[in-house]
């Protein structure tokens, strides 16, 4: 993860890209019901569209590296939960709500799939399990912090901001992935051993 940034990149996209999610997932039941006006009898419904994007992106996160590439689908799927993220924070209809969850949804699976695949080609065999531990804690630490610091933003200024806060930080992530992936030249750094 020293030695490679678009390892490191990886590791720190993730990092941010879940700190917004770990915001957004502790107040998406309130923010929905809320903002979006969703139903109560319904959430089951709303929260299904969005595991119904993530199984789409499933199925096509494989076909789209294929086509563009790695790191060029990557970079995409970023700026696509981007929007995505902004779509969310201007609906004010369970419909558009939905859909725009179910859009960043899939792009959260395009984006965890195509992450490892490109670990498990681009880092050696003896290192594979310590540098995807080291991303998994990375990540998922973020998760909890996000958490925290959407439910004091949300109980000092309401829910409304929550998911424009995320939007930004999505739009910071896909920035600097942008900048980094567009930079990269040659094959990744060999690993000392």
């Amino acid at each position: 993860l020293r030695r490679d940034r678009v390892l490191r990149a990886l590791t720190v996209g993730t990092a941010g890209s879940n700190l917004a999610i770990g915001g957004l997932a502790s107040v998406l039941v309130l923010y929905a019901l809320a903002v979006l006006r969703v139903p109560e009898a319904a959430y089951g419904l709303f929260a299904a569209g969005a595991i119904a994007g993530g199984l789409g992106g499933a199925l096509f996160a494989g076909r789209l590296a294929a086509r563009f590439g790695t790191l060029p689908t990557l970079r995409v799927v970023l700026l696509g939960q981007t929007l995505a993220l902004a779509g969310f924070a201007l609906a004010r209809h369970p419909l558009t709500g939905g859909l725009a969850m179910a859009g960043f949804t899939a792009g959260s699976t395009i984006w965890n799939s195509l992450r490892a695949a490109y670990g498990q080609r681009h880092v050696p065999p003896d290192l594979l399990g310590r540098v995807g531990a080291a991303q998994r804690v990375a990540g998922l630490a973020a998760a909890p912090a996000g958490a925290v610091l959407a439910g004091l933003a949300a109980q000092a200024f309401g829910l409304t901001p929550v998911p424009w806060a995320a939007a930004a930080v999505f739009a910071l992530v896909t920035a600097a992935v942008w900048v980094t992936f567009r930079a990269r030249t040659g094959p990744p750094a060999a690993p000392p051993h």
